[in-house]
């Protein structure tokens, strides 16, 4: 071998060797470091996000599951499909409530019923009703199977004992036989119904009731008012109420609640104001001299000892009576006038009103004709 060709010959085995040493022997450019030790870059101690690369979709991290907000479980309802000759329909629905109130709320209430609108409340269309036992581990799914197909559509409502529920109407038909109901409970808050009489003055130690109208998933509460005239319930359920102060129809009320889907949480305090008029009631008889009633004349009425000048107006009816209800105790002046009779003037007394008196008083007057 001549000297040149020895010479290029061990110049190519240089640099041979170098490239082995500087790039190594063929190992996997991506092979991970070996166990304990960082990656080049990446101060220990450091989590390395997983890869997203590669072409096998399997190998990514899958994109999570919605979470319950409540318990933070996983725990989603498959999309149902029912077949396409099914006979009826199916209602899947989810509860959203609280998470602190699951302890308080053993079951649920959930009723459907049918929109048919009958003026005279002889038709009912379909109605259901079924009890849920709340899940304190997951979401709260419940499901309304066999629901018939109908083109009128259901209303969907949720009760609870002590709860306000909320309600939606949902379509189930043979071309969309699975049906969604979203629906919310919060805890009712208090109400409190004020009595006073005419004068604004409270009224204590009435016994109220309130009773609801329509009764379903709710019941007849009880409470008697105090030194300011409130009735306070601790707890009151939204609805409409007939309120009955002792044992006596007096008005009803509607209660509402504010409900809010996305955080449902405690309804404010409400109130009203109901106005029981007290006092006794006056029946005046008016009569010619031969006690024939005399009827369309007009009887006015002031009060004397206030400086309330307004006067009270009636006129009497084909008995000759002319009746004043809930009247302040005191004297009165009262004066008859008619076309076809003289004037007629009188002072009367109107009683303090208590257990032994009448309740209407009366008194009897003969008008001269002109």
């Amino acid at each position: 071998m001549k000297p040149r060709e020895a010479s290029i010959l061990l110049l190519v085995l240089v640099l041979g060797l170098a490239a082995v040493v500087t790039f190594g022997f063929g190992g996997d450019e991506d092979a991970p470091p070996p166990a304990g030790e960082p990656e080049q870059g990446i101060p220990a101690g450091v989590p390395v996000a997983p890869s997203r690369t590669g072409s096998n979709e399997s190998d990514r991290n899958p994109i999570p599951e919605p979470i319950d907000p409540v318990t933070g479980a996983n725990d989603t309802r498959p999309t149902r499909e029912l077949p396409p000759d099914a006979e009826a329909g199916v209602i899947d629905g989810e509860l959203i409530v609280r998470g602190d109130l699951l302890d308080v709320i053993p079951d649920y209430t959930i009723l459907v019923n049918e929109l048919l609108h009958d003026p005279t409340g002889q038709q009912r269309g379909e109605h259901f009703r079924r009890v849920f036992r709340i899940n304190p581990d997951g979401l709260q799914l419940f499901a309304i199977e066999n629901v018939p197909f109908s083109n009128r559509g259901y209303r969907v409502e949720i009760f609870a004992d002590g709860m306000n529920g909320s309600s939606t109407i949902v379509s189930v038909t043979q071309q969309a036989p699975v049906a969604e109901a979203v629906l919310t409970l919060m805890q009712a808050g208090p109400f409190t119904v004020r009595l006073t009489d005419q004068y604004n003055n409270a009224l204590e130690g009435k016994q109220v009731e309130l009773r609801p109208t329509p009764p379903i998933g709710r019941r007849n509460v009880f409470s008697e008012s105090d030194g300011y005239g409130s009735a306070v319930f601790p707890v009151l359920v939204a609805g409409d109420y007939e309120v009955w102060v002792d044992n006596t129809y007096r008005d009803t009320i509607a209660v509402i609640a504010e409900l809010n889907g996305s955080n449902p949480t405690r309804a404010g305090a409400g109130s009203t104001l109901l106005q029981l008029p007290v006092g006794r009631s006056l029946q005046v008889e008016l009569a010619d001299r031969v006690n024939n009633p005399m009827a369309g004349i007009t009887v006015q009425l002031r009060k004397i000892d206030t400086r309330d000048s307004r006067t009270t107006e009636r006129t009497s009816d084909s008995l000759g009576h002319a009746v004043f209800e809930h009247l302040e105790p005191g004297p009165y002046r009262l004066e008859v006038r008619g076309e076809s009779i003289r004037p007629t003037f009188r002072r009367i007394d109107v009683l303090e009103p208590d257990e032994t008196a009448q309740e209407m008083q009366q008194i009897q007057i003969r008008v001269n004709p002109r």
